[in-house]
């Protein structure tokens, strides 16, 4: 290109300008080469890096082709994500304290079920020793009331403890211990229904104590112990007693007749207030004994009085 242009100057000296401007023009192109080299020198490719971009970009057109959006679109998205990402995390820190706090509840159940456990297995034993006191009163002197404390699964333990609790019996010798309900005849039942309330009465305040028919499935002389028995409960604590036992209503303070009346075609329930004569006749007849059975009446006295003196004594 030089000689070209020397050639054109030969020819037309007027273009000797035109090869101070090549020249110029030539000294800057090799300034821009040397700017570059160092460039380039100063700079390094990374394919590596470039591979991951190509793929990141590669992910996002296949994500706008997925949802249906584009870059901003997908932007949104990922925000949206991100948000309920966070509220997972929440829910899992929750979930994490709430499994921390449930650990420690459980380890202090367990301490205070084993502690309820030991203290039922001491009033176990405090109340088979005051029963067998009580029902020897009640006539039965060989019976063998216990109490069994026997352990639950672990999974299934309940706000009431970790064992079962069951009253058991043994009505004669060489029986064996059994549940009440399976073992106890009525009679049997009413006096340990008897025996348990009795205890409750001395150790509870109330009112009063209602005892249902306490004397079912007995007669004679256990009728008898039953009566005493609750007439001397009725000295700590006021009683009602709803009986048929003329053993039992002899040592009441007070008596109440209770009768049902058909009046006009619908059953009425009266109770009326016994006194003085009227309550030995009531008496009598419970005994079997006709309205004029003079035998009865005395009768009826008789164990009236031994009662008042029996509660003086």
């Amino acid at each position: 290109m030089r000689k070209a242009i020397d050639f054109l100057i030969s020819v037309n000296p007027d273009l000797s300008n035109l090869a101070e401007n090549m020249d110029e023009a030539v000294y800057r192109l090799e300034d821009v080469a040397v700017e570059l080299r160092e460039i380039a020198q100063q700079s390094h490719f990374d394919p590596l890096k470039m591979e991951r971009i190509e793929e990141r970009l590669g992910l996002i057109r296949r994500l706008k082709r997925k949802h249906g959006m584009d870059l901003e679109g997908l932007l949104e998205y990922r925000e949206e994500l991100n948000q309920e990402a966070g509220a997972t995390l929440d829910i899992k820190s929750k979930v994490k304290k709430l499994s921390s706090e449930m650990e420690s509840r459980k380890e202090e159940y367990f301490q205070r079920a084993a502690e309820l456990t030991k203290q039922r297995k001491k009033a176990a034993k405090g109340l088979e020793k005051t029963m067998s006191k009580e029902l020897k009163d009640l006539a039965m002197p060989q019976a063998v009331f216990s109490v069994s404390v026997q352990p639950l699964e672990k999974d299934k333990s309940t706000a009431q403890g970790r064992e079962k609790v069951e009253f058991q019996l043994a009505a004669n010798p060489g029986e064996a211990s059994l549940p009440l309900a399976k073992v106890a005849s009525g009679g049997e039942l009413s006096r340990i229904m008897l025996a348990i309330k009795a205890m409750q009465v001395y150790r509870e305040s109330a009112g009063t104590v209602i005892f249902d028919e306490v004397d079912s499935g007995i007669g004679g002389h256990t009728a008898k112990a039953v009566g005493a028995r609750l007439a001397q409960v009725s000295r700590k604590q006021q009683l009602l007693c709803i009986t048929h036992l003329h053993q039992i209503a002899a040592l009441a303070d007070h008596h109440l007749f209770v009768q049902k009346r058909v009046v006009d075609s619908r059953t009425r329930i009266e109770v009326s207030s016994l006194h003085d004569e009227s309550r030995v006749e009531e008496l009598a007849r419970m005994l079997g004994a006709g309205p004029d059975s003079d035998s009865a009446k005395r009768h009826v006295k008789r164990m009236m009085e031994e009662k008042t003196l029996g509660v003086s004594g």
